[in-house]
């Protein structure tokens, strides 16, 4: 847990003295590095079980849960603990830095779609031609949320 917190520190200093929004380190290194322990569960799954579809499946459900539990829990906890000790609502509350987190959730919203699209164009099957345009989806979807990032960040 320190190695993240310290990965996290590094970032943010190292990303702030080369004049990188925190969203674009946050989008690229860190979420690479707290990928790779659900592509390596993923990874053995489908090779234990030859079933690619539990593979999968677990791979989307664990970003969902960590989205909506990892970020939901956290905050109702606090809210409940300053609710307890009589302060208001707004003492929960954090200002995002990123005035593109809209744009980029909008973005993420149609990666899903296009997920789903692939899917369907491919079969169902997990191919090369799937994997092909799963990667182009994401270098798109990154590029796209750098680009964003970095216009509307330096428009503020």
């Amino acid at each position: 847990m320190h190695c993240f917190y310290i990965l996290y520190l590094t970032l943010l200093y190292l990303g702030d003295y080369l004049g990188i929004p925190p969203t674009v380190s946050g989008m690229t290194i860190l979420a690479a590095g707290s990928a790779v322990p659900d592509l390596v569960t993923s990874i053995i799954v489908i090779k234990k079980t030859k079933a690619a579809s539990m593979g999968i499946s677990a791979a989307i459900a664990s970003n969902i849960f960590a989205i909506l539990l990892g970020l939901g829990l956290p905050w109702t906890i606090r809210i409940l603990l300053n609710w307890a000790e009589g302060s208001p609502f707004a003492a929960s509350y954090i200002i995002l830095e990123s005035d593109a987190l809209p744009y980029t959730s909008i973005i993420l919203l149609g990666t899903i779609f296009a997920l789903y699209f692939v899917f369907r164009f491919c079969d169902w099957a997990i191919s090369t031609r799937f994997a092909l345009i799963c990667m182009s989806i994401h270098v798109l979807f990154i590029a796209s949320n750098i680009v964003l990032e970095i216009l509307i960040s330096a428009n503020s």
